[in-house]
């Protein structure tokens, strides 16, 4: 799955990093489902290409059955705390997912590159955690796991001054 748009605000402070913060918002309408290229990162067990109807059938059932879209149309990620480096940070991020939030510990890589600030990271979740019974279908047949990982490269550019 892929977040396509982000909504927030950052506020980097280079003199003092760990007083810096974040909101970020992600619609989860704009979340997309076997992107071709993120299957070939993740290796051979993703190598094949779903057809279009299973792609588009994995995303109705996400959108309606497992993030009820309708009724919780945003995953918001807010600092709580920020502790170390900006080359090796840990953040304690706010999300709010499926209407219930929880605190999590997340290892950031931070750069400032000019008015660029990118950040990386990688963390898992467990859907129960959150309120969410992973999707299963045909008896049992098939089912999601219930810890996700959750892998993140995030650019935000400065505003200009008005």
């Amino acid at each position: 799955v892929r977040a396509l748009r982000v909504n927030g605000e950052v506020l980097a402070r280079p003199d003092d990093f760990t007083a810096s913060s974040f909101h970020l918002g992600f619609p989860v309408r704009d979340f997309r489902v076997d992107n071709h290229a993120d299957r070939s990162r993740e290796g051979k067990p993703f190598a094949e290409q779903p057809s279009p109807r299973s792609i588009a059938e994995t995303t109705h059932n996400m959108l309606t059955y497992v993030l009820d879209a309708r009724k919780y149309p945003t995953v918001s990620v807010q600092s709580v705390a920020i502790e170390g480096t900006p080359h090796h940070a840990i953040v304690t991020a706010r999300i709010t997912l499926h209407g219930t939030s929880r605190d999590i510990k997340v290892p950031v890589s931070t750069s400032l590159n000019g008015d660029t600030l990118s950040a990386d990271g990688h963390f898992v979740i467990s859907q129960r955690n959150f309120g969410i019974k992973p999707y299963s279908t045909l008896g049992g047949g098939l089912r999601v796991k219930n810890v996700v990982g959750i892998e993140f490269h995030i650019v935000a550019k400065r505003m200009p001054q008005k």
